[in-house]
């Protein structure tokens, strides 16, 4: 009787043809307010896993100049967790702290763990966080190093991408590592899969690890992809990856942008520009499908324009009215149908936006429907 109560309760809503009801299951537990949390980068596990959050430095020193600094970081960023003195020097202290941890929570908010990364210059040199199928978070420093934690912030794994060229036997020194990467021009950019990364490094050539979910260093398989690219002759203006599992040669395929309005596909067989022929400007984002079947490329004319990964259709044009790039095109609004097909109902961007006196970020969407 009761659970007939409950579904006689529920608040049913129309979504088409079709019916479907809502209830409370648990309350999120943030305590940061909006502006407090574009403070940080946040890295959310798959399947609704656990959240890894650093400061942003930069978007913190922008806060500190607006004299906003005290509100964003003065408020209880451990919720219910941990207490806060309120008087103005622990808060200072505290605000200072925070800006140098790595953070865990649940998606529901609920505090988990934190680390000391080693103050903002640790954390300025993190490029990119992923995570792992064993739910365990990779970070990517712009030296190269790879350091992959638990979700208790525990470091599991330790090494440097460097060792491609340094080798592995016996490990290079932190020094020796650094001195690598800053002859390739750092590490620029950096895109995951749950068994591996890929970087581009300044020199424009690509670095990808393969197996970090494998508990065994030794199967981790480090090699280095020569993308036929120069920093100053020909750089490159967008990245994207379709991982090994995805693409039809089983192999990692790179995706880089180009000024010359055209796309490079780098695997370990080598480099092939596409010469793209009807793109009118330079592509600055991509996002790739989930089976890796299509490609959404955001141009620099404002232009969104569909292709199919093997670069032979071109399904529609978009123009999206902003010479903005944008923050991301959010691949979950691809639509799936059928046991294994995928079709671009409909996508997400989410772009820059101005307000009042002071431009900024804000997450705002502009949905399209094809």
């Amino acid at each position: 009787m009761r659970g007939e109560q409950q579904i006689h309760g529920a608040d049913w809503h129309s979504l088409g043809d079709a019916l479907y009801r809502k209830w409370s299951i648990y309350d999120m537990q943030w305590s940061l307010d909006r502006q407090g949390l574009e403070n940080y980068r946040m890295c959310g596990c798959s399947l609704g896993g656990p959240l890894a959050m650093i400061c942003d430095i930069k978007k913190s020193l922008a806060s500190s100049e607006d004299g906003d600094w005290s509100n964003h970081n003065g408020n209880n960023f451990y919720g219910n967790s941990k207490n806060i003195e309120e008087d103005s020097d622990a808060a200072s202290s505290t605000s200072s702290s925070r800006a140098s941890h790595l953070y865990m929570y649940t998606s529901s908010g609920a505090f988990i763990s934190d680390v000391e990364l080693g103050g903002e210059t640790r954390l300025n040199d993190i490029v990119g966080m992923g995570w792992s199928d064993h739910e365990q978070l990779v970070t990517v420093r712009k030296s190269g190093q790879v350091l992959i934690y638990d979700i208790h912030c525990k470091l599991v794994r330790d090494f440097s991408l460097m060792e491609v060229s340094l080798g592995s036997d016996p490990p290079p020194s932190a020094e020796e590592a650094a001195a690598a990467a800053a002859a390739r021009g750092g590490v620029l950019e950096v895109h995951f899969w749950p068994d591996g990364l890929v970087v581009l490094c300044g020199d424009m050539q690509c670095i990808a690890a393969e197996g970090l979910a494998n508990p065994d260093p030794e199967r981790t398989d480090l090699y280095t992809l020569e993308t036929g690219m120069h920093p100053l002759k020909k750089p490159y203006t967008a990245m994207a990856i379709i991982p090994p599992a995805r693409s039809d040669s089983r192999l990692l395929e790179v995706m880089l942008g180009t000024m010359e309005n055209s796309i490079i596909v780098v695997d370990r067989n080598g480099a092939e520009d596409q010469l793209l022929q009807d793109i009118a400007a330079p592509i600055t984002k991509i996002a790739v499908a989930p089976k890796g079947e299509y490609l959404a490329c955001y141009r620099r004319d404002g232009v969104l324009t569909v292709l199919s990964s093997t670069f032979i259709t071109k399904y529609v044009d978009v123009n999206t009215k902003s010479m903005h790039k944008p923050m991301d095109i959010v691949e979950k609004y691809w639509y799936y149908y059928g046991r294994t097909r995928w079709r671009l109902d409909q996508f997400s961007i989410q772009g820059y936006v101005s307000f009042g006196s002071r431009a900024g970020l804000l997450s705002c969407h502009h949905f399209y429907k094809l």
